[in-house]
């Protein structure tokens, strides 16, 4: 007859190996069950959580000119979810320089778009002649957008749009294991989901460590916000040994 034990264990995101810049994240298993040798092991998925702190989007140093006016503030708002709520938030707003503020979820740009097919310029608060590339920090929590891309820009270089690159749209995120050997692309699950039963996979007793990796809904790869350590991911896991 064959003798069943199990660990119980929670692995979480501020507990892993982490390189900045990318969305892989590496794990050691528990002390105990990585001594145990010669005896069949698995592990065992009880849930994967996506914990979402409120976040201030703030633009600091961003003048925007057009026809009707100088708009040197920019503009701020608080994201207590996901970016949904921060597009219902930005889809009435037209202030009276005549811009709009938006997000496109499939491509995972924040634009500024002027109205009433108007153009507009823009320039830097510490410079008038400033690139934006180099003097506009755009920031949220404290986390700095990957780049920023100007749209439809004209010879007199004004333009009727630009754009923030790779904003990440704080909706669930798609989950890869390095124990998962069947599934697409080691597709784990999506988070926030609950197991039922616990997905359970076989682990060889040579290993001491598994990663995982983040894309968006569009398979993206998604990196969450790491220098406060308030949003974060918590895997549960039940570690099994049968002998």
């Amino acid at each position: 007859m064959s003798t069943h034990k199990a660990i119980e264990d929670s692995y979480c995101l501020r507990d892993a190996e982490h390189q900045d810049g990318t969305n892989r994240y590496t794990f050691r298993y528990n002390f105990q069950w990585r001594n145990i040798i010669q005896e069949h092991l698995t592990v065992s998925v009880r849930s994967v959580k996506l914990w979402l702190a409120p976040r201030h989007l703030w633009i600091n140093g961003l003048q925007v000119h057009t026809s009707k006016g100088t708009d040197p503030t920019g503009f701020n708002t608080t994201i207590t979810g996901s970016m949904s709520e921060f597009n219902d938030k930005l889809s009435g707003m037209e202030n009276a320089v005549g811009y709009k503020v938006y997000y496109n979820p499939v491509n995972r740009r924040l634009i500024f778009d002027c109205a009433d097919n108007n153009y507009f310029n823009y320039t830097s608060a510490d410079s008038i002649d400033a690139t934006m590339s180099e003097d506009l920090k755009v920031i949220t929590g404290e986390t700095n957008f990957h780049s920023i891309t100007v749209l439809h820009q004209d010879t007199n270089n004004y333009i009727d749009a630009f754009c923030f690159e790779d904003v990440w749209d704080r909706e669930n995120v798609h989950v890869s294991a390095s124990f998962v050997d069947l599934g697409y692309k080691n597709f784990l699950g999506v988070s926030n989901e609950q197991f039922i039963p616990p997905k359970e996979y076989p682990i060889s007793f040579t290993d001491q460590k598994f990663t995982i990796e983040l894309f968006d809904s569009t398979e993206q790869p998604v990196e969450i916000p790491s220098l406060d350590n308030k949003d974060t991911l918590l895997i549960e896991l039940i570690l099994n040994s049968y002998t």
